[in-house]
């Protein structure tokens, strides 16, 4: 029905999702394409495949595991141990450390 309609939308606000919901999902379970729902002109929801959900969450738990073997070789190394009182005050250092790697690295510093 509408699908010609959702081609080559990838934003949409909640409110016109609500008449269409059936296509939104249609489109992401058998095209494998993301609408982004938006309230107020701002992200609320993204509807994705659960294929696309899967491989998300893959890539973020390799990520979280990458982190952790980096964490643990710097500890070996002799790096301070830092302690956190949440995950994302966890995940907002390690953000802060991979930025600051990053930028020592685009000046030439390396990883050190």
């Amino acid at each position: 029905m509408y699908m010609k309609y959702f081609r080559y939308m990838d934003r949409m606000k909640i409110s016109e999702a609500r008449g269409h919901l059936a296509d939104v999902i249609g489109r992401a379970r058998y095209a494998q394409q993301a609408t982004t729902l938006t309230d107020r002109g701002k992200d609320a929801a993204v509807v994705i495949s659960p294929q696309q959900y899967d491989e998300y969450q893959r890539l973020r738990e390799e990520e979280m595991r990458r982190t952790v073997r980096q964490r643990l070789t710097e500890l070996d190394a002799g790096a301070p141990l830092r302690t956190f009182t949440s995950a994302e005050e966890m995940i907002e250092a390690s953000d802060a450390d991979r930025a600051a790697r990053d930028a020592r690295k685009a000046r030439g510093q390396g990883a050190a």
